[in-house]
């Protein structure tokens, strides 16, 4: 073992003075070290130029979150105190929210009177886009926002999916004008809590409001009127989601004016932590630059026994 070990490093000794002395340097470098050089600084190129044939079978983990948004369907989404209405507002800004939350699981539930899975969660962005785009006033025949019930079903929802895993972090956006009346949802609110299940809530409209339309047919036919005969007027009544955002230690998101969008609401979502929500397996492309570096490899570590040649005169 000795003798083997003083072998390779009198070996190892005379190719480094071989390779760094000056004399040497003036002499011809055989034709093969140089190829060999030369095909080492190809493969590496290659390489990094990252080669790809061939497909397998692999196993690849989708992470993200699993969010509802809930969305207020009521009469007074109608109002323009948002251009072109409160609801048209919101559709535009939650699409370009779900540009920057690919990877997660969405589902929609719809909500006015009562409450509606408009889209059940999915990894589908597409769907969701599309479900989101045909959510109109006109699904619910009848008026008034029941919060309660909305959030009584995510809960519902999310609980059914508790058996696939406990690790998932779990979001709901509530998108409404405020103007809860339903029952107490405090009860609702606790047993979310008590599940994880944050609740950012995101409120549209003005303080200020604006008149009800009075829709047939998807035409304005005038504003909608109390039993007194005054017009019913609608605001942002943000006391009760300043609240929700409270309790959950999340940000309260207003959407009062044109040029407010949903860009806060995303940094926040995206600092809830990422986990494995399904496994599913696919056809990967398989690199192969590792072949060309191992050949890269090989032909620089041979040309380290390639001792230079004295030039003959």
């Amino acid at each position: 073992m000795v003798f083997f070990t003083l072998v390779i490093y009198r070996r190892v000794k005379n190719i480094t003075n071989a390779w760094f002395s000056g004399y040497y340097i003036q002499l011809n470098v055989p034709l093969l070290k140089t190829g060999l050089r030369a095909l080492a600084l190809l493969c590496i190129f290659i390489a990094l130029l990252g080669p790809y044939w061939g497909r397998s079978d692999q196993s690849v983990n989708e992470m993200g979150r699993e969010i509802y948004i809930l969305l207020d369907l009521s009469a007074s989404m109608n109002v323009d105190d948002m251009k072109p209405t409160r609801l048209d507002k919101v559709k535009k800004e939650l699409t370009i929210l779900l540009e920057s939350l690919k990877g997660d699981h969405i589902g929609i539930i719809t909500f006015a009177s009562h409450a509606y899975v408009q889209c059940p969660i999915t990894r589908d962005q597409k769907a969701v886009k599309m479900f989101l785009d045909l959510a109109e006033t006109s699904q619910f025949a009848q008026t008034g926002t029941d919060l309660r019930g909305a959030l009584y079903m995510a809960l519902e929802r999310f609980s059914k999916a508790e058996k696939r895993s406990d690790r998932v972090s779990r979001a709901i956006v509530l998108v409404t004008d405020g103007e809860d009346f339903g029952e107490g949802y405090i009860s609702i609110l606790d047993r979310l809590s008590k599940n994880n299940i944050k609740v950012f809530p995101v409120g549209i409209g003005t303080t200020d409001g604006a008149a009800v339309p009075e829709l047939s047919n998807g035409k304005i036919r005038g504003h909608k009127h109390r039993q007194d005969g005054s017009i019913v007027i609608s605001s942002l009544k943000d006391e009760g989601l300043q609240a929700i955002a409270d309790k959950f230690d999340t940000p309260y998101i207003r959407l009062d004016n044109p040029a407010q969008n949903l860009k806060q609401l995303d940094e926040y979502i995206r600092t809830l932590s990422a986990s494995s929500l399904a496994t599913r397996t696919g056809k990967v492309e398989d690199s192969k630059y590792y072949l060309f570096l191992g050949l890269a490899l090989l032909c620089w570590v041979a040309t380290l026994f390639i001792m230079p040649m004295e030039k003959r005169q």
